[in-house]
């Protein structure tokens, strides 16, 4: 008889087993290094391996003696990496809500640990009018109030709340291609730029973006930029065109 996740989450998620989880899922070890890696008795060790070995997650090469995961064991502890990650950011997620995103890309959050976080209203604004500077031919732009357009003759897609169409003309008098989206409440920030370049800012309250804080991709190789780039498509194709208001 199988048992219940519940019970699986149990026997693993002690400290001493995630750590000897961590340990073998860099390479194979046997006994003694384990043991001597968690500094505790051998019988103690023991008792965690037996647990693990129970569970099914560990196995044990009967020639070499060589502890691992299993294939089963790889993929629980792959899955067990998000909740790390929530954990490592505790402070930004007691603050803001995101849950309004949709599943796909809650499962998709945890790419962000490949992220830099910015904290300070200075050294956000900075990083911001940095990449938005070295943006080449194209800038997408998620923002609640008027921002600074960018050079002349760079293409911007905005998502914007309605109260911005009131700056439309004045955009459309500029040397930009625009093409806009609209959203009742923007509470999420964001701007990606044509070089890899990602910033994102999660949501203050129940309409507002937080300033005071965001996320920073540098590279649109890391996993992280994937993220934004799929956060960003989700709102882009779930706006309205300013023509349809």
């Amino acid at each position: 008889m199988q048992d219940t996740w519940k019970q699986v989450l149990a026997d693993i998620c002690h400290p001493t087993r995630l750590q000897i989880l961590s340990i073998v899922q860099k390479s194979p070890s046997n006994f003694s290094n384990i043991a001597t890696q968690v500094a505790l008795s051998n019988s103690e060790v023991s008792r965690h391996l037996n647990r693990l070995f129970d569970q099914g997650v560990l196995e044990k090469d009967a020639k070499s003696r060589q502890i691992s995961l299993t294939k089963y064991g790889a993929l629980i502890h792959h899955s067990l990496q998000p909740l790390h990650f929530f954990c490592e950011f505790k402070h930004i997620f007691t603050l803001h809500d995101i849950l309004d995103l949709p599943e796909f890309l809650l499962a998709d959050l945890p790419l962000l640990k490949n992220a830099v976080f910015i904290k300070g209203t200075g050294p956000v604004m900075f990083k911001m009018q940095e990449i938005t500077e070295r943006a080449q031919k194209s800038l997408k732009m998620m923002v609640d109030q008027p921002f600074p357009f960018g050079k002349a003759g760079i293409s911007v897609e905005f998502i914007v709340p309605p109260s911005l169409v009131a700056m439309r003309d004045k955009i459309e008098k500029s040397s930009l291609t625009i093409d806009a989206r609209l959203y009742d409440f923007v509470r999420y920030s964001i701007c990606i730029t044509d070089n890899g370049e990602a910033l994102l800012f999660l949501p203050k309250n129940e309409t507002n973006p937080d300033f005071e804080s965001c996320f920073y991709v540098s590279s649109s190789q890391n996993p992280a930029f994937l993220f934004i780039c799929q956060l960003w498509d989700y709102f882009w194709n779930n706006g309205k065109k300013i023509e349809e208001i």
